[in-house]
């Protein structure tokens, strides 16, 4: 049977030490794998001395516990509810409906403090892990679920970059490093969305400049596409692609979208790299040839017209995020359960859960 992996729902096994704890029985999702003697987390409930550990989010109280693999296991597919259940279902529901229909316009939108989250190790030897990515500050469940949709952003990246990068040679080190970019991000109550800088080298390559997008309805912790916010994609996005071009006309980047026309038109494949800012809709697009990875935002005044009743939602919630004390005077204010440095010789500072 294959271990639990990242976003798994679990249940944790029986043994002493997880009846002692209180944790045998109950249900949540995997968090993140680590190596004990390594990034030094713990303490790890039913450890037999494998050095390899899994901590699971309790949605219920936000505990985030430490378990040896052999107590973790996959929930099974709940059976069918029964008639009666369901009906209680959608009482409940259309209760809690109405309840929310009466409170619209009453609760405040407030913006998140951002904090920098260690980066799960890139999953190809020779490689160097660094830099951080955005995560909320939070003691609610609506907070672990945005920074749990994060970290999955993190991870389809990482797992498409990897195709290619397990099958070169690793004579050198490979770098996988993301970073912070204020102005490209937003943080509130409503929505947390970013463009995260990436760069993806492969060893002894260039030209690894790229980006990560994440867009979280933090109501219901799921990522955003951008089919999603707009209300007619096939229309929308021709328009929004031309308003995009028009920021950068008269300006140093033009001349990159110039000689690549191919790469920039009005397609879902090229525009993902998109985010909420607090000036507007974002779309980043990768390193070309002699150049940067370069960004331009489209003004929300040019993009309301287009949203579909989501998008209009989450844009009317889109806040600048906070800044915590601790990252204004210098230094990362890590999210991670735990991190590790992967054994590689190299001077690049390198951290990573």
């Amino acid at each position: 049977m294959t271990r639990p992996s990242f976003g798994d729902r679990v249940r944790i096994g029986s043994s002493p030490e997880s009846e002692a704890s209180g944790f045998a029985g109950r249900v949540g999702e995997v968090w993140s794998e680590s190596e004990p003697s390594v990034s030094g987390v713990g303490p790890v409930i039913g450890d037999r001395g494998d050095d390899v550990a899994v901590s699971v989010l309790f949605e219920d109280t936000e505990d985030v516990v430490w378990f040896a693999p052999h107590l973790v296991r996959r929930v099974e597919r709940a059976r069918s509810p029964s008639r009666r259940l369901l009906l209680v279902f959608f009482a409940a529901l259309a209760l809690a409906t109405a309840t929310a229909v009466a409170g619209v316009g009453k609760a405040r939108i407030r913006s998140l403090a951002l904090v920098g989250a260690a980066p799960p190790c890139f999953p190809a030897q020779g490689y160097v892990t660094a830099g951080a990515y955005p995560n909320v500050r939070g003691t609610s469940k609506r907070a672990a679920r945005a920074n749990i949709a994060l970290r999955r952003a993190v991870i389809a990246d990482q797992r498409s970059y990897a195709r290619t990068a397990l099958r070169r040679a690793a004579s050198r080190a490979g770098i996988y490093e993301m970073g912070i970019d204020q102005e490209l991000t937003s943080a509130s109550t409503v929505v947390v969305s970013a463009l995260i800088p990436a760069l993806e080298l492969h060893p002894g390559g260039g030209a690894g400049q790229t980006w990560i997008a994440a867009t979280v309805d933090v109501r219901s912790g799921k990522a955003v596409s951008l089919r999603q916010l707009l209300a007619n994609p096939p229309l929308a996005l021709p328009v929004l692609a031309a308003d995009w071009k028009a920021r950068l006309r008269h300006t140093t980047l033009w001349p990159y979208v110039a000689q690549d026309t191919a790469g920039y038109t009005p397609s879902f494949a090229h525009y993902r790299y998109f985010a909420l800012t607090p000036t507007g809709l974002a779309f980043g697009f990768r390193q070309e040839p002699g150049g940067s990875r370069f960004a331009a935002v489209i003004p929300y005044r040019l993009v309301r017209p287009y949203l579909s009743p989501l998008g209009r939602r989450l844009v009317a919630g889109v806040r600048r995020p906070r800044t915590p004390r601790a990252q204004e005077q210098g230094g990362t204010v890590w999210a991670g359960l735990g991190r590790s440095v992967p054994r590689v010789e190299t001077g690049w500072p390198t951290a990573c859960t």
